[in-house]
């Protein structure tokens, strides 16, 4: 899962430095970043693009398919057939 706490901290520390706890959605982390290895340069985005834009439709999907499940009260029995 998404820990947006602990990466907003993540991108605050500097090299060789240990964070507090952070508390997230699933437990409490504590980072140690030893290193930054700063990004390539690039002038074409078209990939990254496609990546998010393919990430956020997976997570539209899914969103609107728990939507769709709880607005019908829809009972997931599938493991009865497994």
């Amino acid at each position: 899962g998404q820990e947006p706490r602990v990466a907003h901290r993540a991108f605050a520390l500097t090299a060789n430095a240990v964070s507090e706890p952070i508390k997230g959605d699933n437990g409490v982390y504590v980072l140690n970043l030893t290193a930054i290895t700063p990004a390539a340069q690039t002038s074409d985005y078209t990939v990254s693009k496609q990546q998010v834009k393919a990430s956020l439709e997976q997570k539209v999907e899914g969103q609107l398919s728990e939507a769709l499940k709880n607005a019908v009260d829809v009972k997931d029995e599938r493991y009865k057939f497994y």
